[in-house]
Formats: structure tokens, C-alpha cells, sequence
């Protein structure tokens, strides 16, 4: 019976499933074999006296942890006819923390109820309200809304409508950071940040010899260094006219030599079409910020409503909420943390590079060192960082690079 023929990097695989001293980062593409070693090192770990109930296993998809519980099963019971001392893990794995990353913190937010203020019967939910729950709320909410708010909030309702705004809504409760319209941005502020980029231009564009008065590129920049002094002065700046006027410029046509060379005349040309470029930006600040401020002068009352609800209803988490309140206690509670690394001596993160930021605090600040990295012999990651492309969960490629530097 023929065999299969031995990985040219076999050694190295080896050398992976049996190190125990140091944490351990792979990554490799798909179909390589990642989860096989990550089986076969939560095995050999297993062997050397950690045993099930003291180590955690967690990757980022209900199919697969139930994949990774099956093949450490298979494993197991193939292993433990050689080895003894894996025989008694087998009876261990029901109730082994073998799970998706909602689900670790669920866990250990369980375990601990008196440490972490959290109802140990609670029901994880995907969002914090069903959809037919939500519009009963927003419509109750928008019957007891100040007439004159709702008038001086015209805008919003005819661009968005009630629904848009709804989704709205919804969109920033989930987003636990958003606490007021800064995220969003202002007129001024975003004025003041376009000045600080178009006033450099001006400058260097203003002032450049064109020897020839009705060159077309001289009519090009006088069109728009008035439009740009007129935006920049909030005095007689007219959105539509500065739309047609930008539009009908025939950047193909000028003189080099009325501007003394090809190359000023290159220069010219490429920064005033930065300049369009920012006129372009500013067009759109000034049409849609004042409406972004209606909007969520109606949509940020109601989201603190539906947080202060959420929040006094301790028998519902979303997924989100675990991941927080997890990050949270483990911060927050030094007695909570330290029985937590008492329970899982060794943690193996699989498909590392859909961890989003978030995920990655929890592990920080249960396994952390004093020099930002993690405790040696703690921690397994494998991960694939081609696949971080696709964005999944929040994750991003700066937070896996960053993480697995450490």
C-alpha cells in the first residue's frame, strides 16, 4: 500500500506542533494543512499535561469550531490508543471550550457572574432589537418629538424619509463608540480642514506669468480661484454655478509658451485641477452636512433611548456586547482576570485574520505582558493574511500585522 509522500516542510511542522516554551504564530495560504497542526499541536499540548478543560480553542465561525471539535475528537481517539495519558481528555471534551470567539466570552462571562455584573442566564442575540421591535419604538419616538425640531428637520426627512433615518439609527446604536455627532463631522470644521489644503494651492497657482490675456488656461484658473476665494469666504458661493463653470473647461487647450515652458504650464494645470478636486469636496460638505446635522439631531436622542433600554435589559447581549462587557471586565477587574488565566493556561486562535481590534483587547489584556507582547507559551495563532482582504467581522489587516508582531 503506497504512503503518502513526506511535506518537504515536515521538520518544520514538527517543530511547530511540539514547541511549548514560546508562543507560536503561522500562517499560511489555504488548503496547507493549518488546521490539521493546530490539531495536532492542541494534541501534543494535551500530552504534555494541559489537559482540555485547562486550554481554549477559538476561531470565528460556528461551522468552524465544529469542524475543529470533530478533528480534535478523530485525533484524540487515534492518539490515545499510543499514548495513555490522552485517554482520559476524550471524556473532557464536551465541555471544552472549543468555540467561536462570541462564544469564548460568553463562557467566561458566565463563569464569573459576581465579577462581571452580568445575568449568567442571559440570551445572546445578533443585534440588540428585532426589526418589528425597533419601529414600534421609532414611531412611538417620533409622535412625541418637538414640532418645531421636526419642521427645522424638513431636509432630512425629504432626502432620507422616516426609514432611512431609522436605519440610521440602527447603523450607530450598534457602533457602542459613537457617543455624539463628532464622528460625523461639521461645516465648519470640515471648512476648516479644506482651507488648510486649497489655500496652498491658491497661493502657488495665483501668481504664475501667463503672457497671453485670453489663454485658456488663464480663463480656466480665473474661474476657479473665484469660486475657490468665494468657498473659502462663505461669501457668494454658488454651488450649481461653480458646477457648470468647472464642467465646461477644456483642460486640452493652452499655451505652453504663454507660460513660459512646458513645464510651468504642466504645473499650473495639475494644481488647479487639485483645486477642482477640493471645490468638488467642499460642493458636497456644503450640500450634505447641514443635512447629516438635521439627521442626527432626530437620530441621537432616539439612539440614547434605545441604549438606556437595551442597557437596563440584562437578559440579552448581542454579539457585540460580549465582545465589550468581556473586554471591559477583563480591564476592569483584576480578580476576574486573574481567574480566567487561571482557567485556560494555553489559548489557540484559529483564522486569526478575521480578528477585528476588539477581539484582539480581550486577548491583550487576559495574556499581556508589561512590554505590550503576550506572556511566552500562552498563546497559538493561525492565520492566512491574503484572506484579511475580504474585511470580514471588522477585522483589518493592520490589526492582525500588528498583533502577530508582538
Amino acid at each position: 500500500m503506497a504512503t503518502e509522500p513526506r511535506p518537504a516542510d515536515q521538520d518544520v511542522r514538527d517543530a511547530i506542533a511540539l514547541e511549548s516554551a514560546r508562543n507560536v504564530v503561522v500562517e499560511a495560504s489555504a488548503g496547507t494543512g493549518k488546521t490539521a497542526l493546530i490539531v495536532r499541536r492542541v494534541i501534543e499540548r494535551l500530552a504534555r499535561g494541559i489537559g482540555l478543560d485547562s486550554m481554549a480553542v477559538v476561531t470565528f465561525t460556528e461551522a468552524a469550531a465544529l469542524e475543529l471539535r470533530q478533528r480534535i475528537r478523530a485525533k484524540l481517539e487515534e492518539e490515545a490508543q499510543e499514548r495513555e495519558v490522552l485517554r482520559d481528555q476524550l471524556r473532557l471534551l464536551p465541555v471544552a471550550v472549543v468555540k467561536t470567539i462570541h462564544g469564548f466570552c460568553s463562557a467566561i462571562l458566565r463563569r464569573y457572574p459576581h465579577l462581571t455584573g452580568i445575568d449568567p442566564a442571559f440570551r445572546p442575540t445578533v443585534g440588540h432589537y428585532e426589526a418589528s421591535e425597533l419601529g414600534r419604538l421609532w414611531d412611538r419616538y417620533l409622535t412625541g418629538l418637538d414640532p418645531g425640531l421636526l419642521r427645522r428637520s424638513a431636509g432630512a426627512f425629504d432626502l432620507l424619509g422616516s426609514e432611512g433615518l431609522l436605519r440610521l439609527a440602527r447603523d450607530v446604536e450598534g457602533r457602542h463608540w459613537i457617543r455624539g455627532s463628532e464622528p460625523f463631522g461639521s461645516l465648519p470644521d470640515t471648512m476648516q480642514r479644506l482651507s488648510s489644503r486649497l489655500r496652498p494651492l491658491i497661493d502657488s497657482v495665483k501668481d504664475a506669468p501667463c503672457s497671453v490675456e485670453d489663454d485658456n488656461v488663464a480663463g480656466n484658473r480665473r474661474i476657479i480661484l473665484e469660486q475657490a476665494e468665494a468657498m473659502l469666504s462663505g461669501t457668494g458661493f454658488d454651488t450649481e454655478a461653480m458646477e457648470a463653470a468647472l464642467s465646461g473647461i477644456g483642460w486640452q487647450r493652452g499655451s505652453p509658451s504663454a507660460w513660459g515652458g512646458r513645464e510651468t504650464f504642466m504645473e499650473v494645470k495639475q494644481r488647479l485641477r487639485e483645486i477642482v478636486g477640493l471645490l468638488r469636496e467642499g460642493r458636497l460638505a456644503v450640500l450634505g452636512l447641514p443635512v447629516t446635522e438635521q439627521a442626527l439631531s432626530i437620530v441621537l436622542p432616539f439612539v440614547e433611548e434605545l441604549r438606556s433600554g437595551w442597557q437596563s435589559d440584562l437578559s440579552r447581549l448581542s454579539y457585540q456586547d460580549l465582545l465589550v462587557l468581556a473586554k471591559d471586565a477583563l480591564s476592569r477587574s483584576e480578580a476576574f482576570r486573574e481567574l480566567v488565566d487561571r482557567d485556560f493556561q494555553h489559548v489557540f486562535i484559529d483564522e486569526f485574520q478575521d480578528t477585528s481590534i476588539v477581539q484582539v483587547g480581550i486577548f491583550e489584556e487576559l495574556l499581556g505582558d508589561s512590554g505590550g507582547g503576550f506572556r511566552e507559551g500562552r498563546i497559538t495563532v493561525v492565520g492566512d493574511p491574503k484572506q484579511s482582504i475580504y474585511g470580514w467581522r471588522n477585522a483589518d489587516i493592520e490589526t492582525y500585522s500588528g498583533t502577530v508582531d508582538e
